[in-house]
């Protein structure tokens, strides 16, 4: 049985495609969160942020030495939200840095090192809060719209419009016309 709900599982054979997604969580400007798939490796991390990874069966919401108290809160919430949608199914495992170092199961997950033929070319290691990057400098994820039109003759894709940050980051639905297709990017799906 797949408990990932995003995979593509074949037939008898239930072949699952799943890979372990690893997400940053950071407070951007204004107080506003990030939710941020990165590189399932050591130099994606940084002390001053929380990271989840996504083994389907697990989640470990891993908090950096210097993450915020709102980062780690809204790291639980965001988790329990995806326990919840499968049906309690997977387990949450929490980690402080410092304080579960050990924890295999989820070191074992994220790369350390890059090798090319065998050998070891490059070795990842985690970044500190300064090297994570600013949070004033992260920005909120502007809702997009883009149109999808054939009405010069040629098939066109443009950005249509863009979600207004003073309005809760809505986005004007009074370009939507029947005679076109739209696609709306939220930051999470399109």
């Amino acid at each position: 049985m797949c408990l990932c709900n995003q995979c593509i599982c074949t037939g008898l054979r239930n072949k699952c495609t799943y890979t372990d997604p690893i997400y940053k969580i950071k407070q951007g400007t204004e107080k506003n969160l990030i939710l941020k798939e990165v590189k399932c490796r050591m130099d994606s991390m940084n002390s001053g942020d929380v990271f989840i990874l996504d083994t389907a069966l697990n989640l470990y919401v891993w908090n950096g030495k210097d993450s915020s108290p709102i980062e780690r809160e809204k790291a639980l919430v965001f988790a329990s939200s995806v326990i919840k949608a499968r049906s309690g199914k997977t387990k949450l495992i929490v980690l402080n840095e410092g304080a579960n170092d050990e924890c295999t199961q989820f070191w074992n997950k994220i790369q350390g090192k890059k090798k090319v033929m065998g050998m070891v070319v490059k070795r990842y290691s985690i970044k500190t809060e300064e090297e994570g990057g600013s949070d004033e400098k992260h920005n909120a994820f502007r809702k997009k719209m883009y149109r999808l039109t054939d009405r010069s003759g040629d098939l066109k894709f443009t950005l249509c419009t863009k979600g207004n940050m003073d309005k809760n980051n809505m986005v004007s639905w009074r370009k939507l016309d029947s005679g076109d297709v739209f696609v709306l990017d939220d930051g999470f799906k399109v």
